[in-house]
């Protein structure tokens, strides 16, 4: 699991490839963390409206409760694919995901 608190500079692609729970916050606020991701936090706040306190604060508790320590940035693919089976909430919208 991820302790470091969150930066509001930091970019939201960042925070969802370091937390993986932060995708359920930004479906929540809708906020784009995929082709959206290059932008810091708090203009990608901006720009859907949200309330950088209040998103901040679910991020901060959805990484309380995720026991996932795993670095998918430098996981092998084979490990990626085997979570992504195992835990079809991360599937892609679209092709069968929720």
């Amino acid at each position: 699991m991820t302790t470091s608190t969150i930066s509001p500079e930091q970019t939201v692609g960042t925070i969802a490839a370091e937390r993986p729970a932060s995708v359920r916050v930004f479906e929540k606020y809708k906020i784009d963390f995929c082709c959206g991701g290059r932008i810091p936090l708090t203009e990608a706040c901006s720009r859907t409206g949200a309330d950088p306190l209040a998103v901040l604060a679910d991020l901060e508790q959805a990484g309380v409760s995720v026991p996932d320590d795993t670095d998918w940035q430098t996981a092998k693919i084979t490990s990626l694919i085997d979570h992504i089976v195992a835990n079809p909430f991360f599937a892609v919208k679209g092709l069968g995901g929720g």
